[in-house]
């Protein structure tokens, strides 16, 4: 419910006394459950990065690692660009809430970046990824995939342009994986 009041309003425009109404509790009991609207955002994002756990499928390792990651990118790429169609406030959730440290990043970036190296290690046992850490690689692969990812990044491009990058970008991570680079 009070997720339905930050994708409606935006951050800004919705007080705890709201929250508290939208809830049937008083103001005071908001705040005994959570100490700010901060702590509820990161709460209610958690909660998002769960379902959202329960719904990925990854493409399985009879597929190859670059298939694999252009599939997950693609899928995540979408996902952001259509919740911010449908909910064009999240975006003012995004920026009053990206300057903290809230744990649902830490998280989403921790689910992102177990994803990446699982395909990262499996690329690896087939012989088709150079011998690498792949939670060090894919910690720099969503570094750069942010370009497709991030949603302030990704709000307000063309969605050709989009996916013209997301190929791109993948097939250079899948390249630098593949080859060592030389000094």
């Amino acid at each position: 419910m009070t997720d339905r009041l930050f994708r409606e309003r935006g951050f800004s425009a919705v007080a705890i006394a709201d929250i508290a109404a939208a809830l049937g509790m008083s103001p005071a009991n908001v705040f005994k459950h959570f100490h700010s609207k901060i702590a509820l955002v990161d709460a209610i994002m958690l909660q998002r990065i769960g379902v959202f756990k329960e719904k990925m499928h990854l493409l399985d390792d009879t597929h190859t690692p670059h298939d694999r990651m252009l599939t997950l990118v693609r899928t995540l790429m979408q996902n952001h660009r259509n919740d911010l169609t449908d909910n064009p406030y999240m975006i003012d959730v995004f920026l009053q809430t990206s300057k903290r440290e809230l744990s649902c990043g830490a998280h989403y970036h921790q689910v992102l970046t177990q994803q990446f190296a699982t395909i990262i290690g499996d690329g690896i046992k087939q012989g088709i990824y150079r011998a690498a850490d792949p939670i060090k690689e894919a910690g720099l692969a969503l570094t750069v995939l942010s370009c497709v990812l991030h949603p302030l990044l990704i709000s307000r491009e063309d969605v050709g342009i989009l996916a013209t990058r997301c190929e791109d970008v993948v097939m250079l991570i899948d390249r630098s994986l593949k080859y060592a680079l030389e000094k």
